[in-house]
């Protein structure tokens, strides 16, 4: 075919998917985490103040929220207690729904503002797969890679929402792109480009921590593999440059803020506590990993004086490292997660697997697997007196060991509360597809043709179909969307998207009273003025008998710490999106 089909058709692929995106970002509500990501950005931008939501690198949020600064009166309110308690939670509540910014925009619009720069983040992340597999392999291996990953319905989800997730996909997969193209011919320049993505990598999620171990180890691969103008100098000239641009970068990020350690409140906060432990005598509850901090930081101690003096000590950009630290704290004291009807605060080592087993989408889960056990056959077929460069070739080292490496490194991970985690590994799967279209192109053009054709069909057919409930997509291997809840929840089905939805649906239906029970952090008044609570387990053991519209989103019925047993054997008589159930007891 003339290269103008494929490139009409790219455009094709890439336009309709930005205004699915577009349309995503007006048509779900508000998820669990976008109004803390949104009034934290928004306070950077106006206060300087960096303390609101350091679990997360300040890059993505302050992204997102450049658009609202120009917006006339859309300041956030500084002079309230809530504020000056530094609860993000209700901050964000509070931004997006009672301030005078929601009284006079409203939180569509002031939500929709700030889901466009991640929109933009998402297309770059689609053009650049596309120009780069255009330019590596051929047009129908970019047409295919594009269009899984443009019509990827996991993506399409989680593309427009103010959260880092497919920015740090977007740049973790840049740096190894850009690591590629430096590898090819290093210079300076190239360099640079390297240097700069990794930072912005770092400062979008700390999970990108890993790329401090990983970069330095597929570029010394390069030099064994004897890559040409790649030397030992250039190694350390990589090393270098990755620590001096990232230093620079976080530190303009932050506005280049140095702060006393123990400026920050939670630092106080820490030693009362274990002030409060030690005279309680109640350090025999606590981690052992605890206990050993408390006895370092006992002030008789040689470590607990020094600690104290270096508490005193001013640190640039130090809200970077205090993030860093609640995240590496978070992790350790881990996170509460559903799986396969088990609930647990540490998680599982299998739940990413089991997670891109459910929610991909069958072609792209078969391509991947298929081309996975074709390189794994070429490889074992090896002749005995060929080296490891030529049994494994150096591309596997850019495109296969990143995603590898960084699903094992999740599978450590005690916060397993979605497929969104994982998404630097997800986002290689469409590299898959066109890898083993160009394998078929070099049999026969044809078959190559017909399986790019095929791929960009089926993917646009199953999107279709899942749309507009893309956030709760499952695969058919599973039973679609409605099965969701037997395997996996959080971000995964319910994150509060569908609530506009149910407004809609009640209004429709004319049903104006519900008890009503949603999972996160939506108030659920703003939307519904008139609601009562659900009975719980309790209070149906005590004779309470249910009447009226019963609603309820699946991450409060199927969270087995939860009240609501008493509903999961029950068939609702609607389901709103593909997160709420609605029954009528009328």
């Amino acid at each position: 075919m003339k290269i103008n089909f494929f490139r009409t058709s790219l455009v094709l692929i890439i336009v309709s998917a930005f205004a699915w995106q577009c349309i995503g970002a007006w048509q779900d509500s508000q998820t669990t985490d976008e109004a803390v990501h949104l009034a934290a950005g928004r306070s950077y931008w106006q206060t300087g103040d960096y303390r609101l939501n350091p679990e997360h690198p300040a890059l993505f949020k302050l992204w997102a929220a450049w658009p609202l600064v120009f917006l006339p009166k859309a300041e956030l309110q500084t002079d309230t207690d809530t504020w000056r308690a530094g609860n993000q939670w209700l901050i964000g509540s509070d931004y997006l729904y009672s301030s005078p910014a929601s009284v006079m925009y409203g939180p569509r619009l002031l939500l929709l503002l700030a889901r466009l720069p991640m929109i933009l983040v998402w297309l770059g992340l689609v053009v650049t797969l596309a120009v780069w597999s255009w330019r590596r392999w051929s047009p129908a291996a970019s047409l295919a890679t594009t269009a899984a990953l443009a019509y990827d319905p996991n993506l399409l989800g989680h593309g427009h929402l103010i959260t880092n997730d497919v920015a740090v996909a977007f740049a973790y997969l840049g740096a190894f792109l850009l690591l590629k193209y430096f590898i090819d011919r290093p210079s300076w320049r190239r360099l640079g480009w390297l240097s700069l993505v990794f930072a912005v990598a770092q400062l979008t999620k700390f999970s990108a921590m890993v790329l401090w171990i990983f970069m330095p180890l597929v570029t010394m691969v390069a030099i064994f593999y004897r890559r040409p103008g790649l030397s030992w100098r250039w190694f350390g000239r990589v090393i270098v440059a990755l620590i001096v641009v990232t230093s620079l970068v976080t530190w303009l990020v932050y506005a280049g803020r140095v702060n006393r350690i123990d400026s920050d409140p939670r630092i106080t906060q820490l030693w009362q506590e274990r002030q409060d432990l030690v005279m309680r005598q109640a350090t025999g509850a606590i981690p052992p990993l605890i206990q050993k901090f408390i006895k370092l930081s006992d002030p008789a101690t040689t470590t607990g004086r020094w600690l104290q003096r270096f508490q005193q000590s001013s640190i640039p950009a130090y809200w970077y490292w205090r993030g860093l630290f609640s995240a590496t704290s978070h992790n350790y004291y881990g996170h509460a997660a559903y799986l396969l009807g088990q609930a647990s605060t540490q998680g599982w080592w299998y739940y990413f697997p089991v997670v891109l087993y459910v929610k991909t989408p069958i072609l792209l889960l078969l391509l991947v697997l298929t081309a996975m056990i074709i390189h794994l056959w070429r490889l074992a077929r090896f002749k005995p007196d060929q080296s490891w460069s030529e049994r494994l070739p150096f591309d596997f080292w850019i495109i296969g060991f990143p995603p590898l490496i960084f699903l094992l490194w999740s599978m450590t991970s005690h916060i397993n509360i979605g497929l969104r985690h994982v998404f630097p590994t997800y986002v290689f799967f469409p590299l898959a597809v066109g890898s083993l279209i160009t394998m078929l192109e070099q049999k026969t053009k044809r078959w190559g043709l017909v399986l790019a054709l095929s791929t960009a069909i089926i993917s646009l057919t199953v999107t279709t179909a899942a749309w507009p409930h893309t956030i709760g997509y499952f695969n058919g291997l599973v039973g679609g969307s409605t099965q969701g809840h037997r395997y996996v929840l959080d971000s995964n089905l319910d994150w509060n998207q569908d609530i506009l939805r149910l407004q809609s649906f009640l209004n429709q239906q004319k049903i104006s009273e519900i008890q009503l029970a949603l999972f996160g952090s939506i108030p659920a008044n703003y939307y519904f003025p008139t609601i009562r609570h659900v009975p719980g387990d309790a209070d149906i053991a005590a004779g309470v008998r249910p009447h009226g519209v019963v609603v309820i989103s699946d991450g409060q019925l199927y969270n087995l710490d939860g009240p609501f047993s008493w509903l999961r054997p029950l068939r609702p008589r609607w389901r709103v999106g593909s997160s709420i159930s609605v029954y009528d007891f009328r």
